[in-house]
């Protein structure tokens, strides 16, 4: 796990950059953030996988895949890990790839 910090488009800390394109959060950690675009404080590197992460001192799970339409890099959610409804609506679009979030 690793303790990172997010923001959200409408934050001034915000950093495209820092973005990986086509990813959002939902469920709760959306409610939560009250936006579903979000940048990483810092760059990070993360492979295709599932992503055990500390986040604002919360544990996230981040879904990430690539992108196959050509729209965007890649695809995928952050979510609180003890959303349940969130973690079933993730998976199955991770499992199935899904280009269409």
């Amino acid at each position: 796990m690793k303790n990172l910090k997010i923001f959200t488009l409408v934050e001034k800390r915000f950093k495209s950059n820092n973005r990986f394109s086509g990813t959002y959060l939902h469920g709760k950690a959306e409610d939560n953030y009250k936006h579903d675009i979000f940048s990483f404080e810092r760059k990070q590197n993360f492979d295709e996988g599932v992503h055990l992460l500390e986040i604002d001192g919360r544990d996230m799970t981040f879904f990430l895949w690539k992108g196959t339409d050509g729209t965007e890099q890649f695809r995928g959610y952050l979510i609180y890990s003890e959303d349940e409804q969130a973690h079933a609506f993730c998976l199955k679009n991770y499992v199935n790839r899904e280009q269409q979030i």
